[in-house]
């Protein structure tokens, strides 16, 4: 933007007391800057906010307006063009039929300028609100409801709907009402608009009418919202839902067996009220027989009233089927189950049974976004990005329960590309590291270093130290994977500049530069077999006392490939202090397999090299487990040891008395 116009604009958001004259430099600039480039939108917006905020020069607004609804070089900028002409005829010019027109222009034009049915759906459902609203406000009120239907239909999440709810149950529109009603009970919080008590009182003054009779939704709806606001309806205390109204709900619930919200009213009245948990794992069981079983309570108290009555969660009749809005949080819920289990067996059963709701919601979602097929309930691209990603984690979890095979590997693929999916369609930052890890783990290490970059490129300032490192060695082991020593030795010196920029001290820079380090020398020796280039690297390696005081055996191990660099190129003295130093750091280590043998291999090559082993008197080294085992069943060897003693004492006086 032109400097004397910034400076320009800074004295007018200072309120400075020269306005009109500030006003019109401003324009006299914006005129020049518009002649070189008559399509500049900024500017035209520029100028249309002048002629709003300081001249009321509504006709140069419509001139500039109209300028850009009619030149198709604008595109989709056609529709700041008419939000201005809208404002200009609704608010400053009240004329309600001429902004009506606006609006239904733009209807037309945005069928042409979007090709996606999920952004034309969302962009018509705002207009036909705003319409809706301009009749509302001019007192046609059957036009508006209509209107607001029809928006509620093409995007059911607009913000209007407890509202539009309400006044389609004020006119007795059952069906309608029902429809909207549980999509913002569903999707809302009070605390966004208050409609759930509003629409609640109506609902009971029309229960007490009898005229929800026949509507058993409405009736469920009812129920839950007096549990949930009891001030309102007068419960002071947690038992008087059930004393006054549980009776009620078990009346409707046996002629409506399978509504779900009358069977949900009944489970959490049970499970917060009289903490009943038995019964309220009978009753939440009910719901596998309801259609849309998840949408009114979470599977996660499902899964606690399972614990807290002593049954098995993992047996019930799960459904795969229902509104892919309400997967996400199913699968959250099978999500957390499996990180907290430990057997492998029951893992991989929940794994499972998460893979199949998350297909269920994957499909819709992607048959609406992608394909423009299906529901319009399947607007919500960031969501369908988030149950991407706990889709994919079921999938690798699932990988993850398996022994290594081509499944395993095609699995974790699999995840990796839906992690992508999401991520293209609502980019954040779970997703793609998510689809770098799994491509890692399924070998797929071209994918994984894209990812991998992808995440340094869009979210590299967001990073800790710690999470750097960590990609950093990603990216090494997949060029490494990839037999690219040139890419893998760039990496690694990546990770070594960022440990020393931020102090060779520092444990968070130090940790997986270790391993960097390591998978790197170890290539560039055993592989590439490049015994002279990387010797400095590997002694510099050895001198950093972070290292050895956080991963001593991986000094042992770089002082064994560092011994070979030295006896490769005929250093021999050096080389025997290399493999000395490996039997030093991994003679005491006796629970990995791989450790132990490199020291046994280099004190085969200090043999080799007429040089004496020298080895320490051995620790007791038992691992941890061993020692805990130690202490828990010492007492009981004691006790042992003391019956024993004592029976032999026993048999040796009954002896004596024969």
């Amino acid at each position: 933007m032109n400097k004397e116009l910034e400076n320009i604009l800074d004295k007018l958001d200072n309120q400075d007391a020269n306005q009109q004259e500030l006003g019109f430099e401003a324009l006299a600039i914006i005129k020049e800057i518009l002649k070189q480039n008559p399509f500049d939108i900024d500017m035209l917006t520029l100028r249309m906010r002048l002629n709003t905020d300081i001249f009321e020069n509504t006709s140069q607004i419509i001139e500039d307006a109209t300028f850009i609804i009619e030149n198709d070089h604008f595109k989709q900028d056609k529709m700041v063009g008419y939000d201005w002409l809208f404002w200009v005829y609704n608010d400053s010019l009240s004329m309600p039929d001429k902004a009506a027109e606006v609006i239904e222009e733009q209807l037309v034009e945005i069928q042409t300028l979007y090709k996606k049915r999920y952004i034309k759906d969302e962009k018509e459902s705002e207009l036909l609100d705003k319409l809706a609203l301009l009749k509302h406000n001019n007192k046609q009120t059957d036009v508006a409801l209509d209107l607001w239907y029809k928006a509620y239909k093409k995007y059911p999440f607009f913000y209007n709907n407890g509202f539009v709810g309400l006044k389609h149950l004020e006119k007795e529109n059952y069906k309608i009402a029902e429809e909207i009603l549980l999509t913002h009970y569903t999707w809302s919080f009070d605390s966004e608009d208050g409609y759930r008590l509003q629409y609640g009182i109506k609902l009971k003054e029309m229960y007490d009418a009898k005229k929800l009779d026949k509507h058993p939704q409405l009736l469920g709806l009812l129920f839950n919202i007096i549990r949930n606001e009891k001030n309102h309806f007068k419960i002071t205390d947690k038992l008087d839902f059930y004393e006054k109204y549980y009776p009620e709900v078990e009346k409707w619930l046996e002629i409506y067996p399978n509504n779900a919200l009358l069977v949900t009213a009944i489970a959490n009245t049970h499970y917060f009220d009289t903490k009943n948990y038995v019964k309220a794992y009978e009753a939440f069981k009910l719901l596998f027989n309801c259609e849309n079983h998840t949408a009114y309570t979470d599977l996660d108290r499902v899964k606690k009233a399972a614990k807290k009555s002593n049954n098995d969660f993992l047996s019930l009749p799960f459904k795969f089927s229902g509104p892919s809005v309400h997967m996400y949080n199913t699968l959250s819920t099978f999500s957390i189950l499996y990180n907290k289990t430990k057997k492998n067996k029951k893992k991989k059963k929940i794994a499972q049974i998460a893979i199949q709701y998350g297909e269920v919601g994957y499909q819709q979602y992607k048959d609406y976004l992608l394909f423009g097929k299906g529901d319009t309930l399947n607007n919500q691209p960031h969501l369908f990005a988030m149950l991407c990603n706990n889709y994919a984690n079921a999938l690798g979890n699932y990988a993850e329960t398996l022994k290594y095979d081509k499944e395993k590997e095609l699995l974790y693929d699999k995840a990796g590309s839906i992690h992508i999916e999401g991520f293209q369609m609502s980019p954040f930052m779970e997703n793609i590291e998510n689809a770098s890890y799994d491509y890692f783990e399924g070998e797929n290490y071209q994918k994984s270093i894209e990812s991998t970059q992808t995440v340094f490129k869009q979210y590299g300032k967001e990073l800790s130290i710690n999470e750097r490192q960590k990609y950093f060695l990603r990216l090494v082991k997949c060029y490494v994977g990839l037999k690219d020593l040139e890419n893998a030795e760039a990496n690694y010196f990546k990770a070594k500049k960022l440990y020393n920029k931020i102090g060779q001290g520092a444990k968070d820079a130090a940790h997986y530069v270790i391993f960097s380090g390591k998978i790197f020398y170890e290539y560039a020796v055993t592989e590439e077999k490049a015994y002279d280039k990387y010797i400095p690297e590997m002694e510099w390696f050895l001198e950093q006392e972070i290292i050895q005081e956080q991963e001593p055996k991986e000094v042992g191990l770089v002082a064994y490939y560092l011994g070979l660099c030295y006896n490769a190129t005929d250093q021999k003295d050096k080389a025997a202090k290399a493999f000395q130093k490996t039997v030093d750091y991994l003679q005491d280590i006796d629970d990995w397999e791989f450790y132990e043998t490199k020291c046994e291999e280099a004190e085969d090559a200090l043999d080799d090299l007429g040089v004496k082993v020298i080895k320490r008197k051995k620790k007791n080294n038992k691992s941890v487990f061993k020692k805990i085992v130690d202490i828990l069943f010492f007492p009981f060897m004691i006790v042992g040891l003391m019956g024993a003693a004592l029976v032999a004492l026993v048999q040796l006086m009954m002896k004596k008395e024969e």
